[in-house]
């Protein structure tokens, strides 16, 4: 029986052996494959198509509601918005009021996209004119009809004709408070 523990310990010594061998030596590991990442196309960001100012997209919402209250329309003046001598291709000036009467109870209202080059030009030939102050304020750069005497109307503060120079653009109005209503055309 002795032989046959010897036997049988042998076996469990080979078998521990052979465990061991297989266990140390093990399967190669192998490294996951890199492969490179994509490239990465950037989408391009569509150009949003430039919106034409009309005389309903240039004046806030409450505006167009007071006006269309009124029964007021507006009829958009001929040609180009020309400031100062510097023609506005893209601007527009509206004049607003009720034409289904002989009345002049109008507000003339102004919009257009101006560069710094064009609104310093601008703002140089309204001030050679002598009858145009400048003001700078918070918003930009108001110039302002200096001798309001002749003007047919001026708000609370006694501004008259005003145009306002500011954030790539230019707003003009019968009174520097109606410069509020005015708005750059959105989609």
């Amino acid at each position: 029986m002795s032989s046959m523990r010897s036997l049988l310990a042998a076996a469990v010594l080979a078998l521990a052996a052979t465990t061991a061998a297989c266990a140390g030596a093990g399967s190669p590991v192998t490294e996951p494959t890199r492969t490179s990442s994509p490239t990465l196309t950037p989408t391009p960001t569509p150009t949003p198509e430039p919106v034409t100012a009309t005389c309903e997209n240039t004046v806030t919402a409450e505006a167009a509601a007071s006006f269309a209250e009124y029964k007021w329309t507006a009829r958009p003046d001929a040609g180009p918005l020309v400031v100062g001598g510097v023609t506005i291709p893209d601007g527009i000036a509206c004049v607003w009021g009720d034409y289904s009467t002989g009345n002049d109870n109008v507000s003339w209202l102004a919009w257009g996209p101006l560069d710094d080059t064009s609104a310093q030009t601008a703002i140089s030939a309204l001030l050679a004119d002598g009858e145009w102050r400048r003001e700078d304020g918070e918003d930009g750069i108001y110039i302002t009809a200096a001798d309001t005497s002749m003007s047919p109307v001026t708000d609370m503060d006694g501004y008259a004709m005003t145009y306002l120079f500011a954030d790539g653009e230019v707003k003009g109005a019968l009174t520097r408070a109606d410069l509020a209503i005015i708005v750059a055309p959105s989609t």
